[in-house]
């Protein structure tokens, strides 16, 4: 059994930002092993929309053959309605910048090609089906990791560890790393369908009161889609049997009846996702920063988790390699990622904002409430000047980190 070994980081986590940073790390010469909980990369929900702007990333990063090659969905626009009548457009072709479309690429499919891609460096290692354990920690600092599995159980030397490790980061804990959790007032049923011959690839938000409905077209010909629940009662809603949720879609969008029933036979068919919101007041501490959804765990709204995590990666892996290259032998300190770290937090605070706003807009009930929720979504409709600004900063916002 191996008792100990050691690389210059080590990266727990390959999601989209544990893997493109292990990506970036190695092609810059620097030894690097990536750890992965799952033995493969196949989940019950991941989010597969690639923002403009993040799409951008994976080609500067190497990986625009892979995506091309593999084949994907764009997508150019979001309609938001209520009562069947569109309140809100958002066009992203009409932004001005290059590459005015957001692309629906499986998730497991992105993550292996961006570890096949980090494959080829001799330095980049991956572990399936390992996890951190404890954090080994000498004179205040984070020195590596007890890492292993239910088989083995060994030590990682590092001089920095990626928790990378997701919304229910054990290394944030393990780092006494608090987190601001913020519960969402629901939870969301996901699940997928064929998508009709005739259905635009377009994402739609259809409202009723406080009900709502998530239609994404995906690769290569289905929808994902999600509707609300009042979180904490998924027992409660399932126990109607599975013609309550076919009863909220048909209500919702009734063009879907025949291929919804196609694609969710039973509850084996749904996945439960619980919706909350967490913010780290601080990321990092000496020989350890927190990654991606571990660091900012947002909504699903507009499909932001992916790119944060993956501008995470692409400005820490700069610290880190500056870092290595002044000292090599030294474990990397909080101090040397406090301004990416700040800057990082402005970032993600802004997608949390209006992530948040939206969310109280979506709930809103009662026919007064729901008056206001109509008149704001046109009147924002009409201001063709603030949609763009909105879009840029929201699918565009990361292009000046490239």
């Amino acid at each position: 059994m191996e008792q100990q070994r050691s690389c210059s980081i080590c990266i727990a986590g390959a999601g989209p930002g544990g893997a493109l940073l292990g990506l970036l790390l190695a092609k810059a010469g620097i030894d690097v092993l990536v750890l992965e909980k799952a033995k493969d990369f196949n989940r019950d929900f991941r989010g597969e929309s690639l923002s403009p702007d993040a799409r951008k990333l994976l080609e500067v990063s190497g990986l625009k053959d892979y995506i091309d090659q593999h084949g994907f969905l764009e997508s150019r626009r979001m309609d938001l309605y209520e009562n069947g009548e569109v309140l809100l457009r958002m066009d992203i072709g009409s932004a001005d910048v290059e590459g005015r479309s957001v692309i629906e690429f499986p998730q497991p499919v992105l993550l292996a090609a961006i570890v096949e891609a980090a494959k080829q460096y001799p330095n980049f290692e991956i572990r399936m089906g390992v996890s951190g354990k404890e954090l080994i920690q000498e004179n205040g600092k984070v020195v590596g990791m007890v890492v292993g599995n239910s088989d083995e159980s060994y030590e990682v030397r590092s001089k920095l560890v990626v928790a990378a490790d997701g919304r229910y980061s054990k290394l944030r804990k393990l780092a006494n790393l608090e987190a601001d959790i913020k519960p969402v007032a629901r939870d969301v049923l996901w699940f997928t369908m064929p998508r009709p011959g005739n259905w635009q690839a377009e994402t739609r938000i259809k409202l009723v009161g406080d009900q709502q409905l998530i239609l994404l077209p995906t690769y290569p010909d289905r929808l994902r889609a999600g509707i609300n629940i009042p979180a904490g009662t998924y027992k409660q809603f399932r126990s109607g049997g599975i013609e309550r949720l076919y009863a909220i879609v048909d209500e919702l969008e009734p063009d879907l009846k025949q291929v919804l029933r196609e694609g969710v036979k039973g509850w084996n068919d749904v996945a439960l996702l619980d919706i909350f919101t967490a913010e780290v007041p601080q990321w990092s501490i000496d020989g350890l920063v927190l990654l991606g959804d571990a660091a900012h765990t947002i909504t699903p709204i507009m499909g932001q988790g992916i790119k944060h995590a993956l501008f995470d990666a692409r400005l820490i892996s700069d610290v880190i390699i500056d870092s290595l290259r002044k000292q090599p032998e030294q474990v990397i300190l909080r101090s040397q990622l406090l301004a990416w770290e700040t800057q990082r937090q402005k970032d993600v605070a802004f997608t949390l904002g209006f992530q948040r706003r939206q969310e109280r807009l979506f709930l809103l009930s009662g026919n007064g409430k729901t008056m206001f929720r109509r008149m704001f979504y046109r009147t924002l409709n009409k201001l063709g000047f603030a949609k763009r600004r909105l879009l840029q900063k929201i699918y565009f916002g990361g292009i000046k980190w490239i």
